[in-house]
């Protein structure tokens, strides 16, 4: 990789040469900071979101990291850095609508305790803007909030699945199916990272309308699950109630296997995790919504009070946008059928069709 891309320059050759066989973790730091072929392509790669190169540089990602984490100085003592960049005006003006609050950067910033220095990096520049930025760490009260659920999401793996389900909830779905069919080329048979590729592969693909795509993957993953008997049943659960969304969404909208496969995820749902689980309202939900297209209105409000039950239990205020999302389901299979109901004080006044 980095060999074509420099290909005609001698001199970094002969870095990217000495980098493969000498490089050290310890010597992370020193090799990034250099004026060679490493800074350009990782930094490169870091704002775009190459997953490719990311792939490839992870080792040298973890070093860094690890090395930065591990150097006291920052707990010691306050520092002031510099650092000379060139910014588009749309960069700009977004650090300016920030003034005040948190923002993230998907690259490592160089910096240089010479403010004279950071100056020579900005010499070309026709306008210098001084924006003054202070670090901060996980530990910020206001970012507890954001980083707890997400650690709890993706838990302690560093793997590239991890980082395929990262790039899924940020909506890059083409970049996380990089990383899951990057996965499964390198897997074996029998490996368990199967399942996990074939369900973030399914996901992604339900997530972008493709519902007869995804059904391939979430039926072979029902199909593997034998040769996985002690794996977590609950990912069967996970995986009828989508192979239920695909056959209800999809251009066959089988409705009768999409009851059947809802149903065996419901099953599994209260078996393992009981009804006051979130999983569980949705599998209610499935079911109320696929009974309304039936146009079998009492079973579907069957379901969507038991969701809306539950929803009450897990999430308390009725102002929660998820118990209201199922009031106004309610509503509209009571205007559907010109009905007046009263629920728990509830009213809802059909208008009719």
């Amino acid at each position: 990789m980095c060999k074509e891309q420099y290909n005609r320059n001698i001199r970094q050759l002969e870095n990217i040469n000495t980098f493969y066989q000498s490089y050290m973790p310890k010597d992370c730091l020193r090799w990034y900071s250099k004026e060679v072929f490493l800074y350009n392509i990782l930094n490169k790669a870091l704002r775009i979101r190459d997953i490719d190169t990311l792939y490839a540089f992870r080792f040298l990602i973890r070093d860094i990291h690890q090395e930065l984490k591990e150097n006291k100085q920052f707990d010691q003592q306050l520092l002031d850095l510099y650092r000379g960049q060139a910014l588009r005006m749309d960069e700009l003006s977004q650090i300016e609508a920030s003034i005040g609050q948190y923002i993230s950067m998907n690259s490592f910033l160089s910096t240089n305790a010479d403010r004279t220095v950071a100056l020579v990096f900005a010499q070309s520049i026709d306008t210098i803007y001084i924006v003054d930025l202070e670090l901060c760490g996980e530990q910020e009260i206001e970012l507890k909030d954001l980083y707890d659920p997400m650690k709890k999401e993706i838990g302690d793996e560093t793997n590239i699945k991890a980082l395929g389900n990262v790039l899924k909830d940020m909506g890059l779905y083409d970049k996380a199916l990089q990383c899951y069919e990057k996965l499964l080329k390198q897997s074996k048979p029998n490996d368990l990272a199967i399942l996990s590729c074939h369900y973030g592969i399914g996901q992604v693909m339900q997530l972008k309308g493709d519902y007869g795509g995804s059904l391939w993957y979430f039926e072979k993953i029902l199909d593997m699950k034998s040769k996985f008997p002690s794996k977590d049943k609950m990912i069967s659960g996970l995986t009828h109630n989508y192979i239920g969304i695909a056959y209800h969404y999809g251009k066959t909208h089988d409705y009768t296997r999409t009851l059947y496969h809802y149903q065996k995820a419901l099953d599994i749902h209260l078996e393992v995790k009981g009804p006051e689980f979130v999983g569980t309202t949705y599998v209610h939900n499935n079911l109320a919504t696929l009974h309304r297209a039936l146009e079998d209105y009492d079973k579907s409000l069957e379901y969507y009070f038991k969701c809306l039950d539950l929803k009450k239990t897990l999430f308390g205020t009725e102002q929660d946008w998820r118990i209201s999302s199922t009031y106004n389901s309610i509503g509209a299979v009571y205007s559907g059928v010109s009905r007046i109901f009263s629920y728990d004080g509830f009213h809802v006044y059909s208008m009719g069709p």
